[in-house]
């Protein structure tokens, strides 16, 4: 073999090294992405992913989103007329749809009524919650009304009222919130013991409802949480 061949050859052999190292990474490429592909469908589901059928739900969802946003919370300037009105609006709607009992709904028709001692008004990751507090001059104690509600859907998901003592049958008003807040298309609601009230939860939804009276305070709820409250106390502090 000639010097003039021997070179030939070895310029051959390293020009097909610097094509086969050219096309490596597209050959990698490619090949990993098909792996992923075959992997993706084998992508372990995480323990606290909510359902198909929550997911659905838009207030659900949104709830089980929130669950896990950093908090967010801002304090907007207070103007006492909003606050009283969207207040009033989100009680008024909250009564006609049957999820406030008639002796909450006046006692908070008059403590709205009432000239405040404060209102607050906040914004937190979609939600919008105000407060609206009395304190009567010939009392000791203060009253107050507060909600927070999804600014999207308009929906409360949590409403309290300083109210005098109420019964405590209260599965009917639970019921009508829950048709309010548009979860009956969640189908595994389960009736949760309780002594202050009702209570609900559906796995689907990752959902706990709450209507009570305690301690002075008429209660409705929506909370999402992992898992199911078992005992009296995790879902009603």
């Amino acid at each position: 073999m000639s010097r003039q061949t021997g070179t030939r050859l070895v310029l051959l052999f390293l020009s097909a090294v610097c094509l086969l190292s050219l096309g490596l990474p597209f050959v990698y490429r490619a090949g990993s992405d098909v792996w992923l592909q075959k992997r993706g469908t084998l992508r372990p589901v995480q323990a606290d992913a909510l359902s198909a059928q929550g997911q659905a739900v838009p207030l659900a969802y949104a709830l089980y989103r929130n669950r896990f946003a950093p908090a967010t919370a801002l304090e907007t300037s207070t103007d006492v007329q909003q606050v009283q009105q969207e207040l009033q609006e989100k009680l008024a709607a909250l009564s006609a749809a049957g999820a406030l009992p008639e002796p909450v709904t006046k006692r908070a028709g008059w403590i709205m009524a009432q000239q405040p001692a404060d209102t607050t008004r906040k914004l937190e990751n979609g939600f919008a919650s105000a407060t609206w507090l009395v304190l009567p001059e010939e009392e000791q104690t203060a009253y107050a009304v507060t909600a927070c509600w999804q600014e999207k859907t308009d929906c409360v998901v949590s409403c309290t009222v300083s109210a005098t003592q109420i019964s405590t049958d209260l599965a009917p008003n639970l019921d009508a919130y829950r048709s309010y807040l548009g979860l009956d298309a969640l189908t595994d609601w389960e009736a949760l013991p309780s002594e202050e009230g009702a209570r609900a939860w559906s796995q689907a939804g990752q959902l706990a409802l709450a209507c009570r009276w305690r301690d002075g305070q008429f209660t409705l709820e929506a909370k999402s949480q992992a898992e199911k409250p078992w005992n009296s106390s995790a879902a009603e502090t």
